[in-house]
């Protein structure tokens, strides 16, 4: 059963379209779910953060469940640190962080982590929801994911430089709501066409879009070294990533769907799969 607090929350430390993260107490912050957000879906992430608990990842502890004036929070350990995307704004040495992004992104995959919501099950409600966009690659999309999610790799779901915390040399992966078990290569597929966005420079500059799209072709070089695949092996699931990622900007009216949804649709109309 949840508790029910009505202390003053902290300064405002950062805002989603589905929440807003405060200060709480020492060491701890709260997060805040917005009333539209549903229930199970925040059952889902305190789920997902009990499990993350018993892993050793450098991420924020998931500390309680808590009702707070009516709206039901989530506690999470305070960690100290500045987002890497906006290091990244005056970072130099852009190969060194690309390569350093890619690397805690390939151990993280070195997890095994069956107990997670399937990333399977996750893309095919996607595929469900998105069938009228699909039209005649429905079933197609539905056979490529069936042929290539029965791994059970630990997969973050929404792994960029925001989500990074660094402080001096330690690191912070944090928001874990959409992760799962399954093909961590779908996982970097991600990473990288949401680096490569084009809502980036209309955003942040066209010099921000241009060091993005480096940081990504080095991230991506990077991590295949690691992992010893060649790119196309990643990118292969860009149409995947862009069927998820048009569903989730139309279900949010996502302002950047303006920027972006035209590009998703060409990613998802040139799949031709080979299974």
């Amino acid at each position: 059963m949840k508790e029910k607090f009505s202390t003053h929350i902290g300064e405002l430390i950062g805002e989603s379209g589905t929440a807003k993260v405060h200060h709480w107490q020492k060491n701890e912050v709260i997060k805040i779910f917005k009333s539209t957000f549903p229930l199970h879906a925040i059952e889902t992430e305190k789920n997902i953060g009990l499990l993350l608990n018993k892993t050793n990842l450098n991420l924020p502890k998931l500390i309680q469940s808590i009702d707070y004036l009516g709206d039901t929070a989530l506690i999470y350990e305070f960690v100290p640190g500045k987002p890497l995307g906006e290091v990244l704004l005056t970072e130099e040495n852009v190969e060194k962080s690309a390569k350093k992004f890619a690397e805690i992104h390939y151990l993280l995959h070195q997890n095994d982590s069956a107990k997670l919501p399937s990333q399977k099950k996750q893309l095919e409600w996607y595929i469900a929801e998105m069938k009228h966009t699909l039209g005649t690659k429905l079933k197609a999309f539905s056979d490529f994911i069936s042929a290539h999610t029965s791994q059970n790799q630990l997969c973050h779901g929404d792994y960029h430089p925001l989500n990074i915390l660094i402080d001096g040399d330690k690191y912070s992966v944090i928001d874990w709501n959409g992760c799962s078990a399954g093909n961590p290569l779908i996982d970097v597929s991600w990473t990288h066409l949401t680096l490569n966005s084009p809502a980036i420079a209309p955003q942040f500059g066209q010099e921000m879009a241009d060091k993005m799209v480096l940081y990504a072709t080095l991230y991506l070089k990077f991590y295949c070294e690691m992992a010893k695949i060649e790119t196309q092996e990643v990118l292969k699931f860009h149409p995947i990533s862009a069927l998820r990622r048009l569903s989730d900007n139309i279900n949010n009216k996502s302002a950047i769907s303006m920027y972006e949804n035209e590009w998703l649709l060409e990613k998802i109309n040139s799949f031709a799969p080979t299974i």
